[in-house]
């Protein structure tokens, strides 16, 4: 039978007025799989929880602490998903439906290609926390919004964007991409291993005055760019039959393609 708290043999037919998280767990040790009672620890549940057995349910709280992973074994459902700062929880490649809040301030993974299909809310990212898209090949897309830490551990397809994006820090990974299409990309800190994409036409598509290691590439296919200052390690321009307009003082310290298009105000 399931030791899911809030079913199976551990559902005592309790009928509740209100949806309140009933038990909180909490991960210890170095974590484990989500479906094992050894994962949570037993002093954080009510007096009916059974040590070494019983794992989060629908009406639950579950608690990722810092120094645990938690993994995902199965479609799971849990009232709130909190991942403290130091934690870490991954979905594997299935959902975990949230009741009420996901609150981050330690570190989620995404593996599937969508958000959505990890995670059935969307998290309240706290300062600290991190987001890993850690599908190692294929596309993913990363969803828009405003991250502390924005990861990328793509190293062989291409994540893109489904809006604009603002992060803290943002890291990418050596033979993966980031396409922004025609969505802005705002960064304070930036590590770029990997290839960041843009179509975005506006008069900030990226955040001037940036170094970007790997490579920038300017691509749209309509509608002139204007390229942001800063200093560059390969620099790439594919604007087919568009004009591509420098905004400020650049720096190319490795390669310079121009494959197409009209530049501006170049010398």
């Amino acid at each position: 039978p399931s030791h899911d708290k809030a079913g199976g043999s551990s559902n005592y037919g309790v009928i509740f007025s209100e949806t309140l998280p009933t038990t909180t767990f909490t991960s210890i040790g170095t974590g484990g799989a989500f479906n094992l009672g050894t994962t949570w620890d037993k002093t954080s549940c009510s007096s009916d929880c059974t040590a070494g057995v019983d794992f989060p349910g629908t009406t639950n709280q579950a608690i990722i602490a810092s120094g645990t992973t938690v993994t995902l074994d199965s479609p799971r459902t849990v009232y709130i998903l909190t991942v403290n700062s130091g934690g870490v929880f991954d979905p594997s490649t299935y959902l975990l439906t949230t009741n009420s809040n996901l609150d981050v301030t330690g570190t989620i993974k995404v593996n599937t290609t969508l958000f959505s299909s990890n995670y059935s809310v969307t998290p309240s990212l706290n300062s600290g926390s991190t987001v890993n898209y850690a599908a190692i090949a294929g596309g993913q897309t990363v969803m828009a919004g405003t991250y502390t830490t924005l990861t990328l551990s793509n190293t062989s397809g291409t994540d893109t964007a489904s809006g604009a994006i603002v992060a803290t820090t943002l890291n990418t990974t050596s033979g993966g991409t980031l396409n922004m299409t025609t969505y802005t990309l705002g960064v304070t800190n930036v590590t770029n291993n990997g290839t960041i994409r843009t179509q975005n036409t506006s008069a900030t598509p990226l955040t001037t005055g940036k170094t970007w290691a790997g490579t920038v590439q300017y691509d749209a296919t309509s509608g002139g760019q204007t390229v942001m200052a800063g200093t560059y390690n390969n620099l790439n321009f594919s604007n087919t039959g568009q004009v591509a307009t420098l905004g400020g003082a650049i720096t190319v310290n490795s390669n310079l393609t121009i494959t197409s298009g009209t530049y501006r105000d170049w010398e």
